[in-house]
């Protein structure tokens, strides 16, 4: 197995933790570590990368361009690390470039991701349900200061119309009983 392969299935690995886990999740820095690491196989995997420079890509090189003009300014006034961690949101976008690593794996990922939102509503109503039966469990922390349990409601209803939409649409098919579950859910 590839290094490429594995960090596909590490892809949607921390896809999963941050859909079913959210906010309880977020200072396991997931993320960036999956940011890091893709950067680096980009770089490693450059000369075979076809990377499409259409209108989309070309806004996303502006938007990266000023903020890296906007860490050089805040490097002359502040902290590195503080300046580095601030910056961090819009660096999110490096993520964007990710799939280009896998052209021949989009609609994998896609089925796969939407196989995790099958479970989506089905997750967060047992994690909110053991919060109310076990209240222990609501103040449980793995990460940082935050509990794993604890969803942010707004991603919560993000996430909630997305699957009602891949639901409606037929996208995301279920067994009949298991729809009409995810339906009520």
């Amino acid at each position: 197995m590839k290094v490429k392969d594995y960090f596909f299935k590490w892809l949607v690995v921390v896809y999963a933790l941050y859909l079913f886990f959210n906010k309880g999740i977020s200072y396991g820095y997931f993320s960036e570590i999956t940011l890091v690491l893709g950067a680096l196989l980009i770089w490693r995997e450059r000369k075979i990368i076809e990377i499409s420079w259409d209108r989309r890509t070309k806004w996303l090189a502006v938007l990266i361009g000023f903020n890296f003009l906007w860490m050089l300014r805040g490097f002359l006034s502040y902290p590195f690390l503080d300046v580095i961690r601030d910056s961090f949101i819009f660096n999110y976008a490096f993520l964007l470039l990710i799939p280009f690593l896998y052209p021949e794996r989009l609609q994998e990922l896609r089925t796969k991701i939407v196989t995790l939102y099958a479970w989506f509503p089905i997750v967060v109503t047992v994690c909110f349900l053991f919060t109310l039966w076990f209240p222990a469990l609501a103040k449980w922390q793995l990460f940082g200061n935050i509990p794993l349990l604890e969803y942010k409601r707004g991603d919560l209803g993000v996430h909630l119309l997305l699957c009602a939409i891949l639901m409606l649409s037929g996208t995301l098919k279920l067994e009949p009983r298991w729809q009409a579950i995810n339906y009520v859910w």
